[in-house]
């Protein structure tokens, strides 16, 4: 489980390095007067910020679950905190995943007459999204 549990670890680094390289970019490019931020890594993932942190909480959460899988033996105690921790995650996925709907939402409804904004919803990814209303 130690190579499950490093590459886990690695992933969740690499969530974390997503969602600060999407604040810098996107604070950078905000400051230089650029209203919609669709180039570099945003060409890819819409919100690396948002979809950063949720691959780190996801490994997070989940190496936890591996460290305790390798204990063997798991005590009453231990099943409460991965509970706890269980909620804890659904919980921060909810807080996420919601703020990306809201961002998806204010975009459609300031830039979506842009031809620019429709070529880049339409080649990007938004992340995890609740589902649309009917």
């Amino acid at each position: 489980l130690a190579p499950l549990f490093k590459a886990l670890v690695a992933v969740g680094y690499a969530g974390w390095a997503l969602a600060a390289y999407g604040d810098l970019a996107k604070s950078y490019a905000k400051a230089r007067g650029q209203t919609i931020v669709s180039g570099g890594i945003f060409s890819v993932v819409r919100h690396p910020n948002y979809t950063g942190e949720q691959i780190m909480w996801s490994c997070n959460f989940l190496a936890a679950i591996v460290s305790f899988a390798g204990m063997g033996v798991v005590s009453a105690p231990q099943v409460a905190w991965l509970v706890l921790s269980a909620l804890g995650w659904a919980g921060i996925m909810f807080v996420l995943v919601g703020a990306t709907t809201n961002l998806e939402k204010r975009q459609r409804e300031k830039y979506g007459f842009s031809d620019e904004y429709q070529a880049w919803v339409s080649s990007s990814w938004a992340g995890l999204t609740l589902p649309k209303k009917a």
